[in-house]
């Protein structure tokens, strides 16, 4: 019996590799000196409800303690289970940022790779992960 199975050619390796070395790099420059980086207002509010017992909780803080920050709650619930899965301090926090933005340069190759092809999705998704303004804020 002979099943069709696709066929892996050479080149869709090196651009598979190709990806995953611009996801490695992108990781690294957004997890680098991570822990560092100053704490800003919108972070030293989410740490400061993000013990609240519940998630209604956590949103009622943020109402009250940084009434300006326009944030909408899909972020704040993302922020609190992902503090509660890695740790309530700053760097718990940025990790969720670290993994939004993997996500932001995996989004942005395959639009490029569905416009205009591999080679474009891939300049596309370097020039997103090595852009200073991208990974640092």
């Amino acid at each position: 019996m002979n099943k069709s199975r696709p066929v892996t050619t050479r080149k869709t390796i090196l651009r598979t590799m190709a990806v995953a070395g611009i996801m490695v790099l992108a990781g690294g420059l957004r997890f680098w000196n991570l822990e560092n980086q100053s704490v800003w207002l919108d972070e030293l509010a989410s740490v400061a409800n993000l013990d609240a017992p519940a998630y209604c909780g956590n949103l009622y803080g943020m109402q009250i303690n940084c009434p300006t920050h326009t944030m909408g709650p899909l972020y704040y619930c993302l922020q609190y289970h992902a503090a509660r899965l890695f740790s309530l301090d700053v760097y718990g926090l940025r990790v969720l940022n670290v993994a939004l933005g993997l996500l932001c340069v995996l989004a942005v190759f395959e639009a490029g790779r569905w416009l205009c092809g591999w080679s474009c999705g891939l300049l596309a998704a370097l020039c997103v992960s090595i852009r200073p303004p991208v990974y640092l804020y």
